[in-house]
């Protein structure tokens, strides 16, 4: 009992400044995947687990087509040299790839936002396109799974492997921060910005804000709602496919680190009840600075179930906060 009591009273001040400049720098992860299924969220009130599989798999693409051929492998994502010859990886110029695997995710996520917008499935319910999402994303997933070769190796970086030290008031070290995840951040906040402008400066924007506000009434006065759906479907694809690239270098190829990412961000996502992308990228910045602070042993070395229990915890404990204390108009457990 003692040593448990030691155990979770122990706080590590000198690593409290670290932890929180690497949690921020790593929460542009989870706000980028976040970011695509709130969008799709709101133009459908579906979850849009499809972007679950498009994450997968512009991870394991983007390492496929950039890093280093061998002369060999069968597999499509193996590229091991069996002393076959022939197989290998194309070596592709990094933003070929990135441009190229966000294009792809656009398509797919473009194709599927069409199915459930403008086709006869729009009129089924929600927990039926939800239940139909979740099975492309599983089948995307299992055909990944069949090709992947792959042993968690990381993906190069498109900005490059260098970082800088970032003084930390309090710390006793400073925290390394890589060009990857300050361009991260960057390509977060320029990704709200640009939505924002969007949304409230564009005729397009105005459509979306009507679909997401009332479905019923947007038919009514003549807003093209498949168009407007298929279009909102293919930038939030487009975003998460570049979550997943950006994923492939600090998490790797891990298959079930990259799903663990996109499921933190499922729950980050009910912090703003799936309709609010500050809400939804605040959660992404508690959920990082607690991992991380657990994690670098700011309050000791607790097992990994007890981390992920009171990561949990304490994001649920947030959002009974906000439903309870916040507005009733924008209840987060009620959804609307």
């Amino acid at each position: 009992m003692d040593s448990l009591t030691t155990q979770a009273l122990s706080f590590e001040g000198g690593l409290f400044g670290p932890s929180i400049v690497a949690g921020v720098t790593t929460s542009g992860l989870y706000g980028l995947v976040a970011v695509a299924l709130v969008l799709s969220y709101r133009i459908s009130r579906t979850i849009a687990f499809v972007h679950g599989g498009i994450v997968l798999s512009g991870a394991l693409l983007y390492w496929y087509f950039v890093t280093p051929t061998y002369s060999g492998g069968e597999d499509i994502l193996a590229g091991l040299d069996d002393g076959g010859g022939g197989g290998g990886r194309p070596e592709l110029p990094k933003w070929v790839a990135v441009f190229g695997l966000m294009l792809a995710g656009a398509a797919v996520a473009a194709f599927y936002g069409w199915i459930v917008t403008s086709t006869r499935m729009a009129t089924y319910p929600r927990v039926t396109l939800t239940n139909f999402s979740l099975a492309l994303m599983l089948i995307m997933v299992g055909i990944i799974f069949t090709k992947n070769k792959s042993s968690g190796e990381q993906a190069p970086s498109p900005f490059g492997g260098d970082g800088f030290e970032f003084p930390t008031p309090g710390g006793t070290v400073d925290q390394r921060v890589s060009y990857h995840q300050l361009a991260t951040l960057i390509i977060l906040v320029a990704v709200v910005i640009g939505f924002a402008i969007l949304l409230q400066r564009t005729r397009f924007g105005v459509y979306t804000r009507a679909v997401a506000d009332n479905v019923e009434a947007s038919k009514l006065v003549g807003v093209p709602i498949g168009k407007v759906g298929t279009i909102v479907y293919a930038i939030s694809g487009a975003i998460a496919a570049l979550g997943g690239i950006l994923i492939a270098n600090p998490v790797g190829t891990e298959t079930t680190g990259i799903l663990f990412i996109f499921l933190r961000a499922l729950i980050v996502c009910v912090l703003g009840a799936f309709a609010s992308i500050p809400l939804a990228l605040a959660g992404a910045v508690l959920i990082a600075v607690i991992d991380s602070m657990i994690e670098s042993g700011v309050f000791g070395t607790p097992d990994k179930a007890v981390k992920e229990i009171v990561v949990v915890a304490i994001l649920f404990s947030v959002v009974i906060g906000i439903d309870r204390f916040g507005k009733k108009s924008s209840s987060v457990l009620a959804g609307h």
